[in-house]
């Protein structure tokens, strides 16, 4: 049998409820755990209920992204896949190996990857329109205050990034 059709079977992403950022979590941390990340639990707690908040609108200083498509269920569908697509990289034999911090930065890539269509309090724009560019000096305070955690792992994203 094919070891990669074998692994796949195993991989049920619709089972996670992406309406629920608690069961997208749990999910998160039990792949992370399988793999050594335990370490990972409380970066992960923090990022995707701080990715609720900005999406509901509870975030301080922010209305809730009221985007039709790109909702907290879009994201966390997005980050359950960036989650197996990691989880099916680490069983193979590729080179170079992505470790612990790569795959939390690959995680924290797709929670955020449709916050900049944030909007502060008390602006005014049309529905769905992005108040900044997604730019250093747009996003990135925002995601300060959304997790501070965060904010240590962005210098290593953007190096990420630009390899």
């Amino acid at each position: 049998m094919n070891p990669i059709l074998s692994r796949a079977q195993h991989v049920i992403p619709h089972a996670i409820n992406t309406e629920n950022p608690d069961a997208v979590a749990d999910a998160l941390k039990a792949l992370f755990g399988a793999d050594g990340g335990h370490g990972s639990f409380d970066l992960i707690d923090q990022a995707v209920a701080g990715v609720a908040r900005m999406f509901s609108g509870r975030h301080p200083g922010y209305q809730a992204i009221d985007m039709e498509y790109h909702d907290l269920d879009h994201t966390l569908q997005v980050t359950m896949c960036m989650a197996y697509l990691l989880k099916g990289r680490s069983e193979t034999d590729d080179k170079p190996e992505l470790g612990i911090g790569d795959q939390e930065l690959a995680i924290i890539a797709a929670l955020l990857h449709d916050t900049g269509f944030s909007k502060r309090m008390g602006t005014i724009q049309a529905r769905g329109r992005n108040t900044h560019p997604f730019t250093r000096s747009g996003v990135v305070p925002s995601v300060a205050n959304i997790c501070p955690v965060w904010v240590l792992h962005y210098q290593r994203l953007r190096t990420f990034a630009l390899r």
